[in-house]
């Protein structure tokens, strides 16, 4: 008791560690917000492709990236990305001194603040995204005839262990007359 009569402890101890907790809370309280707005927003864009699917929304090129760039819609706040391989049928090459992309056959370009034609694709809620189209782009088709070289084995029901199990079995033994 004496003990803790007159070995006081510093008042100011526990503030770095509430100082950390609150700087956590207000981390997940910062997530959770985006999280909400984004679902508000995918709504939103449910509702609109609901009514009309093959709307056409105006956007500009916010970032360009070597994979893809990303754009926003500016009524109503939303940012969106299209991979490289969903802009056109053509290679595109990222120049990260100039931040654009240009088509190696096509010479085609994407700079940022260049406005892009986008529709919505598909509206996933549980992943909180949305996949867009470029519209205008032409598709890549898939080539219909086969690989030169298939790298799975032709018959899948044999394996070396089958084989090797085969090899170590005894031969049987004949009667004799």
């Amino acid at each position: 008791v004496q003990r803790l009569l007159f070995n006081e402890q510093d008042p100011g101890s526990n503030f770095e560690l509430i100082a950390l907790e609150a700087s956590d809370k207000e981390r997940l309280s910062f997530k959770a917000e985006m999280s909400v707005k984004t679902l508000k927003k995918l709504r939103l864009l449910n509702k609109y492709y609901e009514d009309e699917p093959e709307k056409i929304y105006t956007a500009h090129i916010s970032k360009i990236k070597p994979f893809g760039l990303y754009f926003e819609i500016p009524p109503y706040s939303i940012e969106g990305f299209l991979h490289i391989s969903e802009l056109d049928n053509d290679y595109f090459i990222y120049d990260p001194k100039l931040q654009m992309l240009v088509g190696e056959r096509s010479g085609k370009k994407f700079r940022i603040g260049d406005t892009l034609d986008v529709k919505i694709e598909s509206i996933n809620f549980i992943l909180q995204e949305c996949k867009w189209e470029l519209v205008g782009a032409t598709k890549r088709v898939k080539s219909a005839t086969k690989p030169k070289f298939d790298p799975r084995p032709k018959n899948k029901k044999s394996s070396k262990k089958q084989k090797t199990k085969e090899k170590k079995k005894p031969a049987k033994k004949r009667k004799k007359r």
